[in-house]
């Protein structure tokens, strides 16, 4: 089997040549489906860098959250997935190869901030989710501190991101995908701010994110006031 990326010379992040050609085959292949059978729409565009490090924060309410955000977002995306996706072998493998890596969600997990860390350095761009986890709703979750401390750390812009309809494409506990409208929003680029004289730097991380999941509502709002709520799909999930 082909062998996925890995931390190279001076600690840079080196991709394999297989990892490169199964995650852009996957790639090709995941935006013309989503394309065609998901009418994917992103808007915002223009807020996407061309290149260097950048990390995209989304909200979460759907396993297919990770993969139509890299079908659909044009740059090469690196992915924090939970560490139990990996316990089977060949899933594992294949989530390596496509530039996944796990994070153990119990406690902080520095080996995964290492590795963040690293392919950041790399002028490589990140995909996080502040919430940690799926919503269950239609509320978005608390964010976790840890992408202040990561932006601040990779001297990294975050850049909000908005996906909407996930939870009826690929819903809760199916496996059916679902042919419903895929919007994304991008938002404009956020820097964590240099703290003031007295500031502590944790609850200058934990501030930051805030802001971003704040952004990242407000994302939602924009789309459903330019597109209205009957053509995007109201939030509220079926009864």
């Amino acid at each position: 089997m082909g062998k996925a990326g890995g931390r190279g010379a001076e600690g840079r992040y080196v991709d394999s040549v297989f990892s490169c050609f199964l995650h852009g085959a996957c790639v090709v292949v995941g935006w013309v489906l989503s394309k065609v059978f998901l009418r994917g729409e992103v808007i915002g565009r223009e807020n996407i860098p061309a290149k260097g490090r950048v990390i995209f924060a989304s909200n979460h309410r759907s396993y297919a959250d990770p993969p139509l955000l890299g079908f659909l977002i044009f740059r090469s995306l690196h992915y924090v997935a939970k560490a139990e996706l990996f316990r089977n072998p060949l899933f594992g493998w294949f989530l390596k190869n496509v530039h996944a890596f796990p994070v153990h969600r119990s406690g902080v997990d520095r080996e995964m901030l290492r590795q963040a860390t690293a392919i950041l350095e790399s002028e490589r761009a990140l995909l996080l989710f502040p919430e940690g986890t799926r919503s269950m709703s239609d509320e978005m979750l608390p964010p976790r501190p840890g992408i202040g401390f990561l932006a601040d750390k990779s001297n990294s812009p975050v850049i909000p991101v908005y996906i909407h309809n996930t939870w009826r494409i690929l819903p809760p506990g199916s496996l059916l995908i679902r042919p419903h409208k895929l919007y994304v929003c991008i938002g404009k680029p956020m820097r964590v701010p240099e703290p003031s004289e007295g500031d502590i730097r944790s609850q200058v991380h934990a501030e930051f994110a805030a802001n971003v999941m704040r952004r990242i509502e407000c994302l939602r709002a924009e789309l459903l006031a330019s597109v209205g709520r009957s053509k995007a799909v109201d939030l509220k999930e079926d009864a």
